[in-house]
């Protein structure tokens, strides 16, 4: 399973729950492939809620069951659609997806500091060469514990005796803490919070310039050298944030929620970007049957990442509480109003076989799916950058990208400025024939010496002239006396 979900009625020990949890972990070459493996099983997840629910078989159990169900059905109708960005968004990768994955990301940010001047970016002085020795060897095990698990036991011996030497250096205390947490071998929930309370307490404190360059390579993206990025002002935070968070997940498995609610909250008041802090803020509360808190929390979080919703569907500790299934129905009928009304407005002033038209119609059938997703798909849709044919409206000139919305309405005027024009160019084109005949009728009469007529080139000068033209009228009033008679 993708979240884990404590369970305080199994009989099994929470130490046994987490191992049993990470075990499930299947080996990821890279993140990519845990992308896919993960989505596959938040997919079955979803498929499983009702039966996961109603385990107990009465009636209570089966509604829940089918709320639950429902719930799942308002957010989404094709898993795809929450996982259809978050291959880049590898900074949010470690918790966002699984909590499992903090250590595969972590030890791809190791690596990347290994490329760089260790001794320097933790401030290691020239007289500490053993410290500096024990935790890059300590760090190089941690790395390649990703191919032999075993060797996490090889780092923390390492990391530890590092820890000896300076018991301040929250850079390797987060690392221990991880091995703690999530290396099965080394299992120790409590020594786990521990540690993770400890860097989070040196950490959150760092102002340090050289200590910032560290907390990038710690914090920044794991496919870049140092180099390569820039520093950003949450680096700092976003380590110290991650240590409360790591240990709000120790304290969490362990079934200390109300631990876990004031550590993943101080997480996400520190760096309100680090949505998974929320969501486990929003497990704690629903844990300790403060579900109207749960549901709010997870609400922001979802608007904030519309990926939440799948994992809120799929997460038994929220999936179970009404207000939450209740709060999933609303955002996905505001959705869904919001996507109708709009796409209404675009239909309302949309020209006769608009260019647009199809699009609209694929992204109303998006709406009547009547999910979440799909509603956030179909205004994602409109407001979509868009090249588009219509060059003709334009003089042969093609419109700059346009979203639907932007260009509906411009469509519409240049579509009236088009049709004005033509009509335009249909009088010009009817006084200029009119004209010739009237000339020619009044050519032809002046040719006679005798019984001239110009009643009919008057007729067609008045009709010119009641398309505009001023020199229609001026040959009116010079043949007014010729009008009712022959001359």
């Amino acid at each position: 399973m993708a979240n884990f979900v404590y369970n305080a009625f199994s009989g099994e020990s929470s130490s046994s729950q987490w191992s049993n949890y990470l075990q499930e972990r299947q080996y990821y070459s890279d993140v990519s492939s845990a992308i896919k493996s993960q989505t596959k099983s938040y997919q079955a997840e979803i498929q499983n809620v009702s039966a996961t629910l109603s385990s107990s078989i009465n009636d209570a159990a089966a509604l829940q069951a089918t709320a639950a169900a429902n719930a799942a059905a308002a957010v989404v109708s094709s898993l795809d659609q929450g996982f259809a960005d978050i291959a880049g968004e590898l900074d949010q990768l470690n918790s966002m997806l699984d909590w499992r994955l903090s250590v595969t990301i972590d030890q791809q940010r190791i690596s990347n500091l290994l490329l760089e001047n260790v001794a320097l970016l933790l401030r290691i002085p020239d007289v500490q060469k053993e410290r500096q020795y024990y935790i890059e060897q300590g760090f190089k095990h941690y790395r390649n514990a990703a191919i032999d698990g075993d060797l996490f036991e090889d780092a923390l011996e390492n990391l530890a005796k590092a820890e000896k030497l300076e018991k301040t250096d929250y850079v390797v205390l987060h690392r221990i803490g991880i091995i703690y947490l999530y290396a099965p071998k080394m299992l120790d929930l409590s020594q786990a919070e521990a540690y993770f309370r400890k860097a989070a307490k040196y950490a959150v404190v760092e102002s340090d310039p050289i200590g910032q360059r560290a907390f990038n390579i710690l914090a920044g993206q794991t496919n870049s050298s140092l180099a390569g990025q820039s520093v950003t002002p949450d680096a700092i935070k976003t380590i110290a944030g991650d240590s409360y968070f790591q240990a709000g997940i120790a304290c969490y498995a362990q079934g200390k929620f109300a631990d876990a609610l004031e550590l993943s909250s101080r997480a996400y008041r520190l760096l309100p970007s680090m949505l998974e802090a929320g969501f486990l803020k929003a497990k704690a509360l629903a844990a300790t049957g403060s579900e109207v808190e749960a549901a709010e929390t997870a609400q922001g979080v979802i608007q904030a990442e519309r990926f939440y919703a799948v994992k809120t569907v799929a997460d038994g500790d929220l999936a179970s509480k009404s207000t939450v299934q209740q709060m999933l129905l609303q955002l996905r009928d505001d959705a869904v109003a919001r996507a109708k009304q709009r796409i209404g407005q675009c239909r309302a002033s949309m020209i006769t076989q608009s260019e647009a038209d199809l699009i609209l119609c694929e992204l109303e059938a998006l709406v009547q799916r009547n999910t979440y997703l799909d509603a956030l798909a179909a205004l994602d849709g409109l407001t979509a950058k868009r090249s588009w044919k219509a060059s003709f409206l334009w003089g042969g000139r093609k419109p700059d990208d346009q979203s639907i919305e932007e260009f509906v309405p411009l469509e519409s005027v240049e579509s009236e400025r088009h049709r004005e024009e033509e009509a335009l160019t249909k009088r010009r084109q009817d006084v200029e024939e009119l004209m010739f005949r009237a000339w020619s009728a009044e050519a032809e009469q002046n040719s006679k010496w005798f019984g001239k007529d110009f009643r009919e080139a008057i007729v067609l000068y008045e009709k010119a002239a009641a398309l505009g033209s001023e020199e229609a009228r001026a040959a009116i009033k010079r043949l007014a006396g010729y009008k009712n008679h022959e001359w």
